[in-house]
């Protein structure tokens, strides 16, 4: 509200999970305003990516929710650490921080395992992909692989992100493991 000009120094970081340079293309974000952001762009790569990430992301919010009064969780044990590292994470660190949150609260002891993490079976791995009567002895890791993919996607009906989920490997992933497994999502869903 005041008529006289101040100068001011400052400097503007803005996020987005878009790809702002398709964004102005496609007209959903002013160009103007991509060229005034886009002075020194960084890219971060997705959580799932990332997993060594994880355990100090975990201190850090165990640490926040402690000092605020929300938990006594002072730790997390290696089983639950594995547990986390080894999950998608589509909801990124916002994700994690919920979960973490969510666990701490309601967890028993000052040290989280993978039990406080229940509430989760897409983390926990309870309700993931089962090989239905599989035989595992006397066969290959890759066979057994193999099913488990076969297995997800006709679970998913074809759905490579929720079979990519459910088998706790990123998108990219599976889609490595279907070329070299040769695995067509078209044959699978007509045989299952």
């Amino acid at each position: 509200g005041e008529t006289q000009e101040r100068k001011v120094d400052v400097r503007i970081i803005a996020a987005t999970n878009k790809t702002l340079r398709d964004e102005v293309e496609g007209g959903r974000f002013r160009e103007d305003l991509y060229y005034r952001l886009a002075a020194v762009p960084l890219t971060l790569p997705p959580l799932r990516e990332r997993a060594g990430d994880i355990r100090l992301l975990v201190e850090h919010f165990l640490t926040v929710h402690r000092e605020q009064g929300l938990s006594a969780v002072n730790a997390i044990d290696r089983d639950a650490l594995r547990m986390l590292e080894r999950t998608s994470w589509p909801g990124n660190v916002r994700q994690l921080e919920m979960v973490l949150k969510n666990a701490a609260l309601f967890a028993d002891s000052e040290v989280l395992s993978p039990e406080d993490f229940s509430a989760f079976p897409e983390i926990t791995g309870a309700g993931g992909v089962s090989l239905k009567g599989a035989r595992l002895s006397g066969r290959t890791l890759a066979d057994i692989e193999r099913e488990a993919i076969i297995q997800a996607l006709t679970d998913n009906n074809g759905n490579k992100k929720r079979s990519a989920e459910k088998l706790g490997i990123d998108r990219r992933t599976l889609y490595n493991k279907l070329k070299s497994y040769n695995i067509t999502v078209e044959s699978q869903l007509r045989v299952g």
